[in-house]
């Protein structure tokens, strides 16, 4: 093949280099990207054959990952190990190799079959690498006649083997994301199962322990009312402890239910929403507007009642509030979780500033959410009551 003139070469090469960005940056698979970028870089070159090969910086050496046709089919099959062959050469040495001619009589050529080396007369190497200068993988192009590789040659692959470069290390990037996103995710669904596992635990010692022996105390206590009789000195006494014991046992069974709701497991996410706007009815009116069939994660019920639980507890204790009212609405791709009141309000800014012997009930609420890919948002001003949204992707 005859060598393309430069004015030819050069008008090619404007022509081409836009369409090689374009399409390194569209999303897809990887195969069909580079291979329409060799077929480009030969369209370009006016050469007879080209093959990308990928480094592999554990393993020590180059796959092919894209080639020009017919080898096209020998994708991820080519392997060369550092310093095999002229690939292999450049992937250690990081420096471009030119061979015009006589190719077997260099030491750096190695005769592959598979790749019809026998056909091609001259060819180029040069190694692909990002910006940062890590070595991405090695270029090589090939032609069957004989032919110098001009600057402009030289300077259209340098360009075309950066931007391939810096295509590779956006995916190796945006695959070490994902793969920090799934192992956070894992972490976050082993974190949150680790302390509900716990409240678990602690709810049944509270059950099994403090409450029977409150209960054992109150039959005791009753016990000695009947027999001393109403009109003994330490009646009155006796009933002030038994008052106080009943508050106990009410007290701890209603910690048992905010630590692991048995609803929660038994009927989901509406009937333990629910219930928790009965235990504050003595408070506050709390309205719920939630499907009493509700399919979602444990992880995101857990996270929403949580979020309602300590939302109602800082009303009662905070808000002045005649009403609440929790929402639910469920899409195909988020639930949101609206709760909103109608009590004095405060300053948000102020809600989130951690100071020592502070609350962290808000920053809580949306460190929860936020830990299952959700957002968190208070709306609220002083005399003005206030809103909390949740929305958790499921």
């Amino acid at each position: 093949m005859n060598e393309p003139p430069a004015d030819q070469l050069s008008r090619d090469v404007l022509r081409v280099l836009p369409g090689i960005i374009e399409i390194l940056s569209r999303s897809g698979r990887r195969e069909g990207l580079l291979a329409s970028v060799v077929d480009l870089i030969l369209d370009a070159t006016g050469a007879d054959a080209c093959f990308l090969h990928r480094w592999d910086p554990e393993q020590r050496h180059l796959r092919m990952i894209a080639a020009s046709q017919p080898y096209d089919e020998l994708v991820g099959r080519i392997e060369l190990a550092e310093g095999e062959g002229v690939a292999g050469w450049v992937a250690k040495h990081r420096l471009p190799v030119v061979i015009t001619r006589d190719k077997w009589s260099d030491p750096r050529y190695k005769y592959i079959p598979e790749l019809g080396g026998d056909r091609y007369t001259s060819m180029v190497s040069l190694p692909v690498a990002s910006a940062r200068g890590r070595l991405m993988g090695v270029l090589n192009l090939h032609t069957v006649d004989e032919r110098e590789f001009t600057r402009d040659d030289l300077e259209f692959l340098t360009a075309t083997a950066a931007l391939v470069g810096a295509h590779l290390e956006t995916e190796d990037l945006i695959e070490a994301t994902l793969a920090k996103e799934a192992e956070l995710e894992a972490l976050v669904q082993s974190t949150l199962s680790a302390q509900e596992t716990e409240r678990r635990r602690v709810a049944t010692e509270i059950h099994d322990g403090v409450t029977q022996l409150v209960v054992a105390a109150l039959y005791r206590l009753r016990a000695a009312q009947t027999l001393v009789g109403g009109d003994h000195p330490a009646a009155g006494e006796l009933a002030t402890a038994v008052g106080l014991l009943e508050d106990a046992e009410e007290e701890s069974r209603r910690a048992i239910r905010r630590l692991r709701p048995p609803v929660l497991d038994d009927l989901g996410l509406a009937a333990a929403l629910r219930e928790l706007a009965q235990e504050a009815s003595e408070a506050v009116d709390v309205e719920v507007r939630a499907p009493h069939q509700l399919q979602l994660a444990d992880t995101v019920e857990l996270v929403l009642y949580r979020v309602a639980q300590e939302a109602l507890r800082n009303v009662a204790k905070h808000a002045r509030a005649d009403r609440v009212t929790i929402s639910v609405d469920v899409d195909d791709d988020e639930v949101h979780m609206a709760v909103v009141d109608d009590g004095c309000g405060f300053d948000v800014a102020e809600a989130f500033a951690v100071r020592e012997g502070a609350s962290y009930g808000m920053a809580g609420m949306r460190e929860r959410v936020e830990m299952v890919g959700g957002a968190f948002r208070v709306a609220s001003e002083p005399g003005k009551g206030a809103r909390i949204d949740v929305r958790i992707p499921h």
